[in-house]
């Protein structure tokens, strides 16, 4: 013992400084929880003080009484009677706790160097900023003096921790639930820091609920109710009770979220008329916190529906010259009792969705940004209740440059100047015609009207690339198409040593040219392009220009004749068409037409549809009432033959009774010749947004919307088997007019099967005196009349019916 004794002296001295005179207490100690820590009303916090150097532990070899070599390990406390309390002030109160060492809870370990103690927070209404007072108080015994002996010295270490001392909610406790008054039917909330009380039910009997808070709502009727979480933020549990106490409560519903589908809790139930009932809103896990949108709907249902969404700015097809787009819309519920929309979701073709988070979505704006092309820009709404609703959708053509297409051709004002383009994102486009003979790939395209007759003189000088040129007028002055256009001149190089193009040409009066600048073999650069207008010697030259509507042909189509000559033009109808008459510079109903040219001359040939015998062409005029002339196909709402909207005769075909963001179609599958169709057309509609559309084989060759009144069409039709189809869609909401699209007198040239001819022949079989029965064999599908005479002069036509 005394060999122990003697080396634990030895050991305690030699931690010990020969002569220590540092600042008796402790350094770097460390408080838990860490200054600045959150701290919530009524909670209990297990506060500890760990004290650095507090003892230290040496280990001691010996043997003991059976001979045997043993390590015996022995803590020496460096410091005594030491005393740690955490003390603070608040609502004028103070409280003093002390944190002890002892090994008994909260305390895990005896002389550790660690003080532990429960730190209960007081109940209150506001966030707080405190100051806790640590005060560590005992015995320094690492002093020394001169000659090494211990001198205990007493101590007193004393700073300050900030805490944020935050309050429950004020309707934590059941006996604080709040009221709810009649007619509120939105109530958003937090459950953080809430807590479950003694005696609280587990709610919806789920053995993990936390953080509940408490709401009570009176029904003013006898009706059923609707209260949900639809937009809470957190996996939730939602409850209704009634009772006074909350050990006493009786459950009405309860439901807890879904976690796989996402969806929030809701209950239905009956509710009676003057009786309160405890609403519970808790986290399904103590993790289970954040915000609470709470709904109670007197007479509500579950909300099923979705959303409306329309893009109002910019406008269906748009066209922008910078990449920067701002979209704005609405979007709503159908019903005002409905969750409501939580966000708007906007997507530009096929690239990531951009969420739009707004406190007011029935007018929402969002900027984007968009790639040179065509921008397919998609807009839907999801409500709180997770339904999405059915996208509404703009086309937006970001153009650079600007004058990529042809509808977009840049004007070339006065009569000279200087044009230029990037042509590296220009692009062609279908029917765009083979400038200079060349497929090309980038072109751009320009329109000069000129002023008066004389020469034009268009040059691409100065480009930095293989340039081919083209220039066109068009046969279509009112809606000018490229499938309307004639070639005037073209140009690849202007001579053998240059890569450029250059065109000299007549020009008239008032004509508008069209001008196409392509690069040879899609090559693409910086392009110039000059042009200088000259006049020519009064009267030298006139130029002629003719169109003609759909159902013929003119010949020829433009010109350039010298003063004074004499100029025939011809107009020739398709089959099942007739020539109307000239109209522009003369005025006349003569085919072919001769006349003496003396200025520029612009003329239009008009055909229609050929009327024989009192009687038209018509492929199907719907006079049989129905829809069986033809093989008409219609899906449901289905088109339908009526007397109500008519062109002509008694009956046309009508487009089926549609709701918003539906479709009606009615199709027509037929082997035709080439040739011109038309039908006449009538639509009653929200003006641009609802339309009627046509289109043959899936492309869309017109559309109409808002009031037009019957009026005919005509249309180009391609050999073959092809398809045609009238279209009647809505939008998301709103509409206007009748609503409703109808079509008659439809022409199209099918093409009849070839057979072989068959000479008629007539049987005659006398019955009585005066009577006979006559029996024509004949060609199928083929008219016959038949005329009878007494005399073989005079012959009188036989009545058949």
């Amino acid at each position: 013992m005394k060999r122990i004794a003697c080396s634990l002296i030895l050991l305690f001295c030699s931690i010990l400084n020969t002569h220590s005179q540092h600042v008796p207490g402790f350094t770097n100690i460390i408080v838990t929880p860490a200054t600045n820590v959150i701290l919530v009303s009524e909670s209990t916090n297990l506060f500890t003080v760990k004290l650095p150097g507090y003892s230290v532990t040496n280990e001691v070899v010996e043997t003991d009484d059976q001979g045997n070599t043993v390590t015996n390990r022995i803590s020496v406390l460096l410091y005594s009677n030491v005393l740690v309390t955490v003390s603070f002030t608040l609502m004028q109160s103070n409280y003093n706790v002390s944190l002890f060492d002892g090994g008994f809870p909260p305390d895990k370990q005896k002389d550790d160097g660690v003080f532990s103690g429960n730190v209960i927070i007081p109940e209150i209404r506001q966030w707080t900023y405190q100051q806790f007072r640590i005060l560590i108080a005992g015995i320094d015994l690492t002093i020394t003096n001169a000659t090494g002996d211990v001198v205990p010295t007493s101590f007193t270490n004393v700073f300050v921790n900030n805490y944020v001392i935050v309050p429950r909610p004020e309707n934590d406790k059941f006996k604080n639930a709040l009221k709810v008054s009649p007619g509120t039917f939105l109530i958003t909330a937090t459950n953080n820091y809430a807590s479950i009380e003694p005696g609280e039910p587990r709610h919806a009997k789920v053995s993990s609920v936390d953080a509940s808070v408490w709401w009570m709502w009176t029904s003013p009727v006898t009706t059923n109710v609707l209260i949900d979480l639809a937009g809470t933020s957190f996996n939730s549990v939602l409850a209704v009770y009634t009772g006074v106490s909350v050990t006493q409560l009786v459950e009405i519903a309860s439901a807890k979220s879904d976690t796989a589908s996402g969806k929030a809790p809701y209950v239905n139930f009956a509710a009676q008329s003057g009786v309160t009932y405890k609403i519970a809103v808790s986290g399904l896990t103590s993790n289970d916190v954040g915000n609470i949108r709470l709904r109670i709907i007197p007479g509500g249902t579950l909300d099923t529906r979705a959303p409306l969404v329309s893009i109002i700015s910019p406008d269906r097809e748009t066209i922008t010259t910078t990449n920067i787009l701002t979209i704005v819309g609405t979007a709503k519920e159908p019903l005002p009792t409905d969750s409501g929309v939580s966000n708007v979701t906007i997507r530009v073709n096929n690239g990531p969705e951009n969420y739009l988070l707004s406190d007011n979505y029935e007018s929402w704006s969002m900027t984007l940004f968009i790639q040179p092309g065509t921008n397919l820009i998609q807009a839907y709404a999801v409500d709180y209740a997770g339904n999405q609703g059915k996208a509404d959708f703009i086309v937006v053509r970001y153009l650079d440059p600007i004058n990529d297409y042809f509808a977009n051709a840049q004007i070339l004002s006065g009569v000279a100047g200087i044009a230029y383009a990037n042509t590296e994102r220009a692009t062609v486009e279908p029917y765009e015609p083979y400038h200079a003979g060349n497929s090309g790939g980038r072109s751009v395209w320009y329109k000069w009207t000129s002023p008066g007759s004389g020469t034009l003189q268009l040059t691409t000088e100065g480009s930095n690339f293989d340039t081919i040129l083209a220039v066109y007028v068009s046969t279509n002055q009112l809606t000018p198409l490229l499938t309307d256009l004639v070639e005037v001149v073209s140009n690849d190089d202007a001579d053998s040593t240059v890569k450029t193009s250059s065109v000299l040409f007549n020009v008239t009066t008032n004509t508008t040219y069209y001008i196409a600048v392509d690069g040879y073999g899609g090559s693409y650069g910086f392009l110039q392009l000059q042009y200088v207008y000259v006049p020519p010697e009064a009267g030298q030259y006139y130029t002629l220009v003719v169109s003609n509507t759909a159902g013929g042909s003119v010949t020829p189509a433009y010109g350039t004749y010298k003063a004074g000559a004499r100029v025939t033009i011809t107009a020739t109808p398709d089959k099942y068409f007739e020539f109307v008459s000239w109209s522009g510079s003369i005025n006349s109903g003569n085919n072919p037409l001769t006349f003496t040219i003396n200025q520029d001359v612009t003329l239009l040939a008009t055909f229609r549809l050929a009327i024989r015998g009192g009687d038209t062409n018509m492929t199907d005029d719907f006079e049989t009432g129905d829809l069986k002339k033809l093989a008409w196909s219609t899906q449901s709402p289905q088109w339908f033959v009526q007397t109500n909207i008519k062109s002509s005769g008694l009956f046309s075909a009508r487009a089926g009774k549609i709701t918003d963001n539906q479709v009606t179609t009615l199709t027509l599958i037929t082997n035709t010749s080439e040739g011109t169709g038309a039908f006449d057309l009538y639509v009653s509609s929200e003006e641009n947004w609802d339309y009627l559309e046509f289109l043959i084989n899936g492309k869309l060759v017109a559309r109409w919307s808002g009031e037009v009144g019957w009026t005919n069409f005509m249309f180009s039709v391609p050999g073959g088997t092809n398809k045609f189809e009238w279209r009647y869609s809505k939008d998301a909401s709103f509409s206007g007019g009748l609503d409703t699209a109808c079509i008659d007198n439809l022409f199209l040239p099918i093409k009849v099967a070839t057979v072989q001819v068959v000479a008629p022949t007539i049987k005659i079989n006398w019955v009585k005196t005066g009577q006979a029965i006559i029996t024509l064999n004949g060609q199928p599908g083929m008219n016959y009349l038949l005329e009878a005479s007494s005399d073989l002069l005079l012959w009188l036509p036989l009545d058949t019916k």
